[in-house]
């Protein structure tokens, strides 16, 4: 069952519903400043049909809930693995076979001491970022509608495990009756001090 409290929706243990998925059954919910963070282990979220871990996930009724938010933190996504076969795949799908990439052995005595994923592949991950950091209950598609910058801060070495760190840096009203969030994406790798990719992501929400 769903229920709101402080204006955020509230997703209670068990089976739910978001947007047009599922949110799988789940442990522990925790209310946070401005929305509901989900204690979760497997589900179906919103826009895609793909399963996810609800890790830490802040849940909005609205989007007027964040509008409080603006300058804020939004939290963290789930982790996921950046592995050889999702490298070769994107070397295939965008032609782009440099060694650095797809051959292990000879990337051994590369600069960077093993083979790195495409700076692009890291930017190609933001989507997963979003699918399972935060959503907005009321948002029935969202549209990319861009990006402010980017920076590739440190290379991804193939085997690094990645997650995205949130802030909610504007939130502008567009033709359409869309929202566009304006957020800062903080790519972190697992064990290492800096984020190895910063995105200024711009998304069109649409009630």
């Amino acid at each position: 069952p769903l229920g709101r409290r402080g204006g955020a929706q509230r997703v209670e243990h068990g089976a739910g519903h978001l947007g047009a998925g599922k949110v799988g059954v789940g442990s522990e919910d925790e209310d946070v400043a401005g929305g509901t963070v989900r204690h979760g282990e497997l589900g179906y979220l919103g826009r895609t049909s793909a399963p996810i871990s609800l890790t830490r996930m802040r849940i909005f009724d609205t989007l007027a809930d964040l509008q409080a938010l603006v300058g804020q933190p939004l939290g963290h996504s789930d982790w996921i693995t950046v592995d050889q076969s999702r490298v070769n795949a994107f070397a295939e799908a965008t032609e782009d076979r440099q060694w650095i990439h797809v051959d292990p052995e000879r990337a051994q005595a590369g600069p960077f001491g093993g083979p790195i994923a495409h700076g692009f592949l890291t930017l190609s991950l933001i989507p997963y970022f979003f699918e399972t950091g935060f959503a907005v209950r009321e948002t029935r598609m969202v549209v990319n509608y861009g990006l402010n910058k980017v920076r590739f801060t440190a290379p991804v070495r193939v085997g690094s495990r990645l997650r995205a760190a949130f802030k909610l840096l504007a939130m502008d009203d567009v033709a359409g009756g869309a929202v566009q969030l304006t957020v800062e994406v903080a790519v972190e790798a697992e064990g290492t001090p800096k984020p190895v990719c910063v995105a200024e992501s711009l998304a069109r929400h649409y009630r």
